[in-house]
């Protein structure tokens, strides 16, 4: 991304700037794995989420999830759930989850 910066003799330049931060399409492909990761806790009993190193507040949502029968009700909390694991650190998530016996690939 350029970006015009003004130099000390008063002329402006343009300068590049480094892409540190990432994409939008990035960002959307993060909350979309956050999301199937979220729905895969979905499946899970309620023992195994209780050994999981998570927030009250995520396991809280995922038992709540777990009620809805209605499509967009699911849709939205699941949603909720992409937004609560961005606080997770997901790389020891899916460690322990790698630990269960039963869990698919995601």
């Amino acid at each position: 991304m350029r970006k015009l910066t003004k130099e000390i003799d008063h002329d402006l330049t343009w300068e590049e700037e480094e892409e540190e931060r990432p994409s939008r399409t990035q960002k959307k492909k993060d909350a979309q794995n956050l999301q199937k990761l979220g729905e895969f806790l979905i499946t899970m009993s309620k023992s195994e989420i209780e050994r999981l190193d998570i927030s009250q507040e995520l396991k809280n949502a995922i038992n709540i999830a777990k009620t809805f029968t209605k499509h967009g009700a699911r849709k939205r909390q699941i949603q909720y759930i992409g937004v609560l694991m961005r606080e997770v650190d997901t790389t020891a998530l899916n460690a322990i989850l790698e630990k269960i016996p039963h869990q698919k690939k995601l």
